[in-house]
């Protein structure tokens, strides 16, 4: 924040309510003059600046105000690591994990979850000071402050302003976690006994500190509560259960699938047919999308990566109708960073009624075969433009292959494959653990790449994968599945294919006598 607006609101006021807090409670101590919190300002953006400065212009500091003093303390574990939030709680299977609370907070370390093999980390609860493993997915990073513990909270008891404050009282309440409430609120079916801190388990530790604050509270207590629970609630809001309990037991399969019908492919130069020299987009044809992503680089940058018509979504979501309708459950899902691939994966999550609460991993290693993209590869939408335009992405995968290292346009077939080959068995070996069906989803020779070695067969010579892909249809699939002797084979599917005609153009000038 301007340092000429943080200079007026914190001098000399909340300075001088300090001194007056310290005098009044007894306590020794110092304001941290250099790490002031206001939450006037808090996270808010540059261009707000002059908004609040002309907004602390129109604000009489003398005027009568309810001030408070907050006293917090700092958890030294927080130091190198990152605080999270718990989204869903979690019942220990092995020794070595953690129990969840939701409401509580754990304490991980930021390199252990973007290397995490298997998807879990190992945290230290905030609540009970235990540490053990949990799955990543059930944990949400959140401000260090959240974790903060508060001990004091001081109304300031006057009815003027600066002036009153040499004579405001400041009546004694007992310590309070900063997220106590939320946890009472939140945690009701979540108690079992643990070995934690002390011998009872941390819910009796907290209602019994809950019990203490309710005999010993002064008159102004329920109505300051009441507001920190208000706010608990805005902050911190109940989430839904998770979508999958793991392990998932049986056999584990792969699903993979081709994208659904391209824009180029259907309507050949859309870009120069559907763009005006200004770069403004005009639906041609009802096969066309309504409007596009924002990209950077658009409209050029959709030649080599193109969205979908909306056959292909059609196509897309009623392959995710079929395989709900199936009764085939997908866990893990994992796409091509093209922009057609993230369009048929949402939609097929979309048929599945899951697109909300199931993040996508964009892997570039799906991304097809280098050797046909001699001029130049597609610069793909950044994870930002992804989810700006509403996909549902995972901000925490760390691809098994980076963008970056997707370059060489020199790389053979049997290449292709291996690189394939190696991101299908990274897959299986990361959701090990947890088990369960796998999705990916990519192009068409996707179909066969990355389930080729897996089945026991050889990479393929570019003349047999080119002549595969040509009787590879949009939104076509293949599935594997793991026997109990380990090994993998071609599945028929529990579903038929997309089947559908060629639609010429309909040109209405015919009619014209």
């Amino acid at each position: 924040m301007p340092g000429n607006i943080k200079e007026r609101l914190t001098s000399p006021y909340l300075m001088f309510l300090t001194t007056v807090y310290l005098a009044q409670t007894g306590t020794t101590g110092e304001a941290a003059t250099k790490a002031l919190h206001l939450t006037l300002a808090y996270q808010f953006p540059p261009s707000h600046f002059s908004r609040l400065e002309s907004l602390v212009d129109i604000v009489d500091p003398r005027a009568p105000a309810a001030w408070e003093v907050r006293l917090y303390s700092r958890d030294t574990r927080i130091v190198g690591n990152e605080v999270h939030k718990v989204l869903y709680s979690h019942v220990p299977r092995e020794p070595d994990e953690l129990e969840l609370l939701i409401g509580d907070f754990v304490y991980v370390n930021g390199d252990g979850l973007g290397t995490s093999p298997d998807g879990w980390v190992e945290g230290t609860s905030w609540l009970t000071g235990s540490t053990g493993y949990l799955p990543i997915n059930y944990i949400e990073r959140t401000a260090e402050s959240d974790a903060w513990t508060l001990h004091k909270a001081i109304p300031v008891i006057g009815n003027s302003g600066l002036e009153g404050l040499e004579t405001a009282t400041f009546p004694r309440r007992p310590p309070i976690s900063l997220s106590l409430l939320n946890l009472l609120e939140n945690s009701e079916g979540s108690r079992r006994s643990t070995e934690v801190l002390s011998e009872s388990s941390s819910m009796d530790r907290l209602h019994s500190r809950q019990a203490s604050l309710e005999a010993n509270q002064s008159p102004l207590l329920p109505k300051y509560e009441a507001l920190d629970a208000l706010y608990a609630k805005v902050k911190k809001p109940k989430k839904d259960a998770p979508l999958y309990k793991f392990p998932i037991e049986g056999p584990r399969k792969i699903i993979v699938a081709r994208h659904g019908e391209r824009v180029d492919f259907t309507f050949g130069d859309w870009i120069r047919f559907c763009f005006d020299e200004t770069g403004v987009y005009t639906r041609r044809d009802l096969n066309m999308p309504e409007k596009l992503p924002c990209r950077v680089g658009a409209p050029h940058s959709f030649y080599k990566d193109c969205p979908l018509t909306n056959i292909g979504l059609l196509q897309a979501t009623l392959v995710g109708q079929a395989l709900k309708n199936s009764s085939t459950e997908v866990h893990h899902v994992f796409c091509s960073p093209s922009l057609r691939c993230v369009q048929t994966c949402t939609n097929i999550l979309k048929g599945l009624g899951i697109a909300e609460r199931m993040p996508i991993n964009i892997e570039p290693g799906l991304f097809e075969w280098l050797a046909w993209y001699q001029d130049g590869l597609p610069v793909w939408m950044t994870l930002d433009e992804l989810i700006e335009a509403g996909f549902n992405i995972n901000r925490n995968y760390d691809p098994l292959i980076r963008k970056e290292e997707v370059k060489d346009t020199h790389e053979s077939c049997e290449q292709y494959y291996g690189r394939n080959a190696y991101v299908t068995q990274s897959i299986i070996n990361t959701t090990q653990a947890q088990g369960g069906t796998i999705l990916l989803v990519g192009h068409a020779a996707t179909l066969d790449t990355c389930t080729r070695q897996l089945v026991g067969g050889a990479p393929r010579s570019a003349h047999e994968m080119t002549s595969i892909i040509k009787k590879v249809p949009y939104c076509s699939f293949s599935i594997v599945g793991q026997e109990t002797s380990g090994a993998w084979s071609l599945l028929e599917p529990p579903f038929p294919p997309v089947t559908h005609s060629a639609n010429m153009r309909y040109d209405w000038k015919v009619l014209v006598p």
